[in-house]
């Protein structure tokens, strides 16, 4: 008399199984993640190149008053006493109203964070999706990207630069990942303040919006080790 063969996984075959699908698991986990930082890393270079096309017509029609700016005409970067400014007037170039919540929040640097801007209606291309995630309330400075404010926005009447005085505009820096990663907008100052240091978040390096718009990726080490090649901008008078 034949018996049938049970048609269940044996204990050790079901171990096996189990160990078989735990190494691929340890395989593909570092590539999802290498897949996340990618999708990350390319969406902040196309919050920069934005913002690109927003300082370009800034730039073209000149800051609007609104957006907490002292009066200048075409031609000219963005300048003032401090940071609140650049981000309201290149905001308004890409399509927010000049008399916009979102501007005046940009112009107040009173930015939601990089979570809480999905609710409250932050302008998410001032936030790079690799920032701080912890930021979940309302603070003080909220944008990921920090304004070459030294070599381009200084108050001071001799610094107001016009984007035709650039010499290289191809290796000029006018945005960078800051360091502050979403609580503070790292102006890039110099190595004196800490946090305007260029930000390493994206494969230890960060994202540049040079001053003939395109974006770029350059290393942590590069951005520190040769900082004037990229925020020292040469200049013509």
């Amino acid at each position: 008399m034949m018996r049938n063969r049970p048609t269940g996984f044996t204990l050790i075959e079901l171990l096996v199984v189990v160990a078989i699908i735990a190494v691929l698991v340890s395989l593909l986990l570092p590539a999802l993640g290498a897949a996340r930082d990618q999708a990350r890393r390319a969406l902040c270079m196309a919050n920069q190149k934005q913002l690109g096309v927003g300082f370009e017509r800034m730039i073209e029609d000149g800051p609007p008053p609104t957006a907490g700016y002292y009066t200048l005409g075409p031609g000219y970067f963005p300048y003032g006493w401090w940071d609140p400014m650049w981000s309201g007037a290149v905001a308004t170039g890409i399509g927010y109203a000049s008399d916009s919540p979102e501007v005046a929040m940009l112009a107040n640097n009173d930015l939601p964070g990089p979570t809480a801007s999905q609710t409250a209606g932050g302008p998410g291309e001032f936030l790079c999706p690799s920032a701080d995630p912890t930021i979940t309330g309302w603070a003080f400075h909220n944008l990921s990207y920090g304004y070459n404010y030294a070599s381009l926005g200084n108050h001071d009447a001799v610094r107001k630069t016009r984007l035709s005085q650039i010499v290289y505009p191809s290796s000029a820096g006018v945005i960078c990942d800051s360091n502050g990663d979403g609580s503070f907008d790292g102006l890039i100052h110099g190595t004196w303040w800490p946090t305007a240091q260029p930000g390493n978040r994206h494969m230890d390096g960060a994202n540049v919006l040079y001053a003939d718009w395109h974006v770029g990726w350059a290393s942590h080490q590069e951005l520190t080790g040769n900082y004037y090649h990229f925020f020292g901008i040469v200049l013509v008078d």
